[in-house]
Order: structure tokens, then C-alpha cells, then sequence
């Protein structure tokens, strides 16, 4: 019934839409209509957040929130159509294969060899020789019960 708002058919077509499409498409007064049945799943303080005054952002987020439950997830990308830029969603399956967004990468390391090696180079410190009794004896009580 949500997906109809939006003009999907199924999930598995891998749809795509804007918000553009979505005020073609009169979806906002769809959700309107189905309203009452959203209210069912979300808590009051949640519903009072993400149903009391809807437009095209709130209803994508809607559809975001349910469509996680189903293991499918919304990408959004940049487009520019006529020299205006708008966002173009897509429905896809929650996999790692997703595109990530852009990230600064990371700085090189200054050492050329991994941690795990560097930390096999380190020799482990020489252990102290065991205490004899007679050593043991002239210790205080508080060392000799830390023993």
C-alpha cells in the first residue's frame, strides 16, 4: 500500500524516483490517506515526529524506515536535469555492495611494516630469575604475598 503512494510496483524492479515525481504522482496525499493505518506502527512520541505534518522529505523517510525492516534500503544520488539539480532514490537490496559515500581517504601510515609484524620484531624483556627462599624471607610481608 505505501509503495502504490509511490508508484513501485514491487521491490524487486529496483525503482527510481524524486520528489518531483512524488508531487506528480500526489503522493503526500496518499500517505494522508493511509495515515491511520502508520500510526499503528510507530510509537506516539515517533509518530508526532514523522506523520504530523508530511511532505515529500518525511514520506521518503517513511519509506526508508519501512523498507529497512524488509532488507531493502534507498540510495540517493545527485542528478541535474534542464540545468537544475535535484536527488534521484532507488530502491535496492541492503548489501555491502552499496556505493559508499565519499570519504577523505586515510593518511599512509609512517612505518612500512604492520602493526603485527612490528610487534614480533620487539623482543620480550628478559624475566627476572625466581626468588629463593632465603630472598624470600628478608622481603617485606607486603612483596612476599604479592608473590
Amino acid at each position: 500500500m505505501v509503495l502504490e503512494t509511490f508508484g513501485i510496483i514491487n521491490l524487486h524492479e529496483g525503482a527510481t524516483f524524486s520528489r518531483y515525481d512524488l508531487q506528480l504522482r500526489h503522493s503526500v496525499e496518499k500517505m494522508e490517506e493511509i495515515k491511520p493505518l502508520l500510526l499503528s506502527y510507530y510509537l506516539p512520541c515517533k509518530a508526532r515526529t514523522y506523520l504530523h505534518d508530511l511532505n515529500e522529505k518525511n514520506i521518503i523517510t517513511i519509506l526508508r524506515q519501512l523498507l529497512r525492516m524488509h532488507g531493502y534500503v534507498i540510495a540517493s544520488r545527485e542528478k541535474y536535469r534542464k540545468g537544475s539539480k535535484y536527488i534521484q532514490y532507488q530502491l535496492l537490496p541492503d548489501t555491502d555492495d552499496l556505493p559508499e559515500k565519499k570519504k577523505k581517504p586515510k593518511k599512509p601510515s609512517t612505518s612500512s611494516t604492520p602493526l603485527s609484524t612490528a610487534m614480533d620484531m620487539i623482543t620480550p624483556p628478559t624475566p627476572f630469575p625466581s626468588p629463593t627462599l632465603s630472598a624470600i624471607r628478608t622481603l617485606p610481608p607486603c612483596v612476599v604475598s604479592f608473590l
